[in-house]
């Protein structure tokens, strides 16, 4: 299964007050999952809303929307209620994020089903989101502002080091009750 594309979802206003969030949400550096600091391995800023109801509900609808409608046509994934986990990333000069799959090692991690990110900003340079395995090479997906990259959280992906600038991406997995059904 492949990573899509679906240009758009959200405007510029909404893509701006979406980066606004960091001020009100929780800051770590660098920090994977493990709690382990690796800059080689992952270098950038988190952003964690302290609850779900630090998530504004238009964003949290339109994201919801969103994956369902594509996961009915395209993933057709158990994805239970509907739960779901979000957080900012901040990637500054150098910033990048080596290959890695999301549905990890650990309690929740393993209930996700279908990874997103929303590309906030065009005002960088690099940075890309690359996906292996899934042709004889790497897939690099255009994105531009508003765009939102939907894929199975068992897919393999990484984020190319920022060359100019600051790549501002919102990111989220859907949780479902059980592993992959």
């Amino acid at each position: 299964m492949a990573p899509i594309v679906i240009p758009k979802v959200f405007t510029k206003k909404q893509c701006e007050s979406i980066i606004s969030f960091h001020s009100d949400w929780s800051k770590t550096i660098g920090t994977i999952s493990t709690g382990k600091k690796d800059s080689s391995f992952r270098q950038c800023v988190t952003y964690t809303p302290p609850s779900t109801d630090h998530v504004p509900k238009w964003l949290g609808n339109e994201i919801l929307k969103t994956i369902v409608f594509i996961n009915e046509r395209t993933y057709n994934f158990d994805l239970g209620d509907g739960e779901f986990e979000l957080v900012l990333l901040r990637y500054d000069l150098r910033g990048h994020y080596e290959p890695h799959i999301d549905i990890g090692h650990l309690g929740l991690e393993l209930r996700r089903k279908i990874s997103l990110s929303l590309i906030l900003n065009n005002s960088y340079k690099g940075g890309e989101l690359k996906f292996l395995g899934i042709t004889q090479s790497e897939l690099k997906l255009k994105t531009e502002m508003g765009d939102m990259i939907m894929f199975p959280s068992y897919l393999t992906h990484k984020v190319e080091p920022v060359t100019s600038g600051v790549r501002w991406a919102l990111v989220g997995w859907i949780l479902g009750n059980k592993h992959f059904r």
